[in-house]
């Protein structure tokens, strides 16, 4: 058997293996018993067809991805027998260095961020770009809203209006991931749009009367919830991608991969959500001074760099050493 018919016969194999290791990595319940056995049996034949690829001198590009199947598997296997860490384990490495190296979720925070600041400063510049976009009684609607001077709002009120946000926001971040499935189309025009209308709005309220209030609404919250959209497209557009375009596999299969490696964003995604929804229930409509709230916004950026930029690279880099010295 030649070298192609034999890679040929083995790749699905190996793709099925793939597939229950990612499973069972982002599970925390692990898996059924015949997935076990199935893990198993796929683990032994992996693992040798390591060996036969090494020692026939196979194409490097096919025996690194064997390498570094069998080394994921054995830290699984070794972390699963000891049934310890696994909840800091996927939060500590396995969240950080699935977003750090998801590089659709990284285009679509650069593309919103860029659509953000540049209607921005051309809805903060010309009334006339804001209105054009989002209509004067839009404008004058929000300018009206967020002028004057606030309410305080006792901790029950903070807690129906967190509960809101949460609600709101999730809303979003689920439109953005599920018209994903439209290959990818969707998932971009949500994030198009929003990066459209929150970057006219706020730049038209920041040189409106309005301009202090809306400084102190959005100072803190900001980071977290802004992030979480670009998240959330990513993983949308990678999942519309793998449905539009399967490669090799099956359509089903292929979303379903393409769907677990949008775990790590996907999650990334709810946590934002959460927090700055429970920041601007409680700190965003607060009398404390404008610089607080802003301390805590940069606080917010200065955790997303740390966690994953960071942590993620150290995560993701851990992962090559790890198949490195498993070869």
């Amino acid at each position: 058997m030649t070298p192609a018919a034999w890679i040929e016969k083995c790749n699905p194999d190996w793709n099925r293996f793939q597939t229950l290791l990612q499973l069972m990595e982002y599970n925390p319940m692990g898996a059924s018993s015949e997935e076990l056995r199935e893990f198993s049996r796929l683990y032994r034949k992996v693992t040798t067809d390591l060996s036969l690829a090494t020692v026939y001198r196979l194409p490097e590009d096919l025996t690194d991805r064997l390498q570094n199947l069998v080394s994921r598997a054995h830290s699984y296997l070794h972390s699963g027998r000891k049934d310890r860490g696994r909840f800091s384990k996927f939060f500590l490495e396995t969240l950080p260095a699935g977003v750090f190296s998801d590089r659709y979720a990284w285009s679509c925070i650069a593309l919103f961020y860029i659509l953000f600041t540049i209607t921005g400063v051309l809805g903060y510049q010309y009334r006339e770009f804001a209105a054009s976009l989002l209509g004067e009684a839009t404008l004058q609607q929000y300018e009206s809203m967020h002028s004057g001077d606030r309410e305080e709002l006792s901790a029950g009120d903070a807690l129906i209006g967190s509960s809101g946000y949460v609600l709101n926001n999730l809303s979003l971040s689920l439109l953005c991931y599920g018209l994903g499935i439209l290959a990818g189309v969707g998932s971009l025009y949500m994030l198009v749009y929003n990066g459209f209308y929150l970057g006219t709005l706020i730049g038209f309220l920041l040189h409106s009367p309005a301009r202090d209030n809306i400084m102190n609404w959005i100072l803190a919250h900001g980071p977290f919830e802004l992030t979480a959209i670009g998240l959330a497209a990513g993983a949308g557009m990678r999942t519309g991608f793998a449905f539009f375009s399967p490669g090799n596999l099956t359509r089903i299969r292929a979303v379903t991969e393409a769907g677990l490696r949008s775990v790590p964003a996907l999650v990334a995604d709810v946590i934002l959500t959460f927090i700055a929804a429970f920041i601007e229930g409680f700190v965003a409509p607060s009398d404390l001074p404008t610089w607080v709230k802003g301390s805590i916004g940069g606080t917010c950026i200065l955790i997303l760099f740390l966690y994953f930029i960071v942590l993620g690279w150290r995560a993701h880099s851990g992962r090559k050493t790890n198949t490195v010295r498993t070869a």
